[in-house]
């Protein structure tokens, strides 16, 4: 039967339609059949007669529904990552993941498309976003074994907590972590520690009585005015002398002398370097640079320790003589009117007085029991007297008080017996310092 040309150009269009123009639809290449032909399986067949694509000679056949031509010639199905890929009415699909493969976005057609341990959209599981992780501080987010990771800190922050969970927590410009989470600023002995310029530790000025000798911001003022080799300031340098408390030099003078009997040899209480000639005498002259005073004193005057004292003379008391020592010197005073103490030769390190006084910022602080004390009778209503060290805050056994240009030092315990005690290293280096400075 012979069709009209409208007929012709109704069924081509109808046949360009169906094949969504993909065969270039015309009446050259119209097919006999207005029906198109199925293949096995359920494919059906694009092309001219005999089921060939447009070309001819069945060489170019395209059948669809299958997993090279799913929806049109040449539409693929290839789902990454998955097992049973299979070609459905609605488009490409499969039947699951591939193990450590996961589907994320909304197309079945492109497959498990997501590795959770690798993907920072979809990490451990599908939406887990790193970039919503609650880090702080830092960069080069990245999902690890399936966990989200970062890759650095932020400039001027670090994970001082070793957690990294919450990133980088703290800035790098604070006290606790100037410059790197390992690096406190704590300058020595300065009135206010500062961190500042991207992690550097500064300070304003230096506490009374030290001084910043090695240059260093961070080390703060590391040097004491009482240093006999920065001795007031960081350039003069005592030598063989001793720097006093009021940061002046002074030279040692060749002898000690001992008043009264001493079972200890009072050499244990030299200065580190230095050594003197040992005189038993209570007559004191310049050639002194101290006078041990002990209980078995006799024969020494008024007259004789003031004119001691007021030249620069040291004088060293010990148990049970202090009272007698202050009287000569200053007018008469009553003696404690308690025996404190264990007896063990050592100066009382219970309670602390002065603490700012330049003996203490000389000497350190230690601390000991009752237990570990040596013996004596309470200084502590003694007039004009500077408390140092006591068994407790009502007995004293430390102190001093200046005469002119000397000083004497109230030492009310049993020092001169030769008990042992753990502490006696610290009472000898006490002693030693006593000895040697005037102020």
């Amino acid at each position: 039967m012979l069709l009209s040309l409208w007929e012709y150009i109704v069924r081509d269009s109808f046949y360009c339609l169906t094949a969504l123009a993909i065969l270039g639809c015309s009446v050259a290449n119209k097919p006999t059949d207005p029906t198109p032909a199925t293949t096995g399986s359920g494919a059906t067949s694009q092309g001219g007669t005999g089921g060939t694509a447009p070309g001819g000679g069945g060489s170019g056949a395209c059948e669809l529904g299958t997993l090279t031509d799913c929806l049109a010639c040449g539409d693929a199905c290839t789902p990454a990552n998955v097992t049973g890929p299979a070609c459905q009415p609605a488009g490409c699909d499969y039947g699951s993941c591939t193990p450590g493969f996961q589907d994320c976005d909304p197309s079945r057609a492109n497959g498990c498309e997501s590795d959770p341990a690798t993907d920072p959209s979809n990490c451990g599981v599908c939406d887990h976003d790193c970039a919503a992780e609650p880090f702080l501080n830092v960069v080069g987010r990245d999902c690890q074994g399936g966990s989200c990771t970062w890759s650095d800190c932020s400039s001027g922050f670090g994970d001082c907590n070793a957690v990294p969970g919450d990133g980088c927590e703290e800035p790098l410009d604070s006290l606790a972590y100037c410059g790197s989470c390992l690096t406190p600023c704590v300058p020595d002995h300065v009135q206010t520690p500062m961190c500042s310029g991207g992690g550097t530790c500064s300070y304003d000025v230096c506490a009374p009585s030290y001084q910043d000798c090695d240059g260093s911001l961070a080390s703060g003022c590391e040097t004491s005015k009482l240093d006999p080799a920065h001795c007031g300031s960081c350039v003069q340098d005592c030598g063989a002398g001793v720097c006093l408390g009021d940061a002046t030099c002074a030279a040692l003078r060749p002898n000690v002398m001992v008043c009264g009997g001493s079972q200890r040899p009072v050499s244990e209480f030299f200065p580190a370097g230095h050594s003197f000639g040992i005189l038993q005498s209570c007559t004191p002259d310049a050639s002194t640079q101290a006078l041990f005073v002990t209980r078995g004193q006799v024969g020494l005057s008024a007259a004789s320790l003031q004119g001691y004292l007021s030249g620069g003379g040291i004088v060293l008391t010990e148990h049970n003589i202090s009272d007698e020592v202050f009287g000569l010197v200053f007018g008469a005073v009553a003696q404690g009117p308690s025996f404190v103490g264990s007896c063990l030769d050592t100066i009382p390190l219970v309670v602390q007085f002065s603490p700012a006084d330049p003996f203490w910022v000389a000497n350190a602080w230690t601390q000991m029991a009752m237990n570990d004390t040596g013996c004596g009778y309470s200084i502590a209503g003694y007039p004009g007297v500077t408390m140092l060290a006591g068994w407790d805050a009502a007995n004293v056994g430390l102190g001093y008080r200046d005469f002119g240009a000397g000083r004497l030092w109230l030492v009310d315990v049993d020092w001169q017996d030769q008990d042992v005690s753990a502490f006696i290293d610290v009472t000898r280096q006490l002693m030693a310092y006593m000895m040697s400075h005037r102020r």
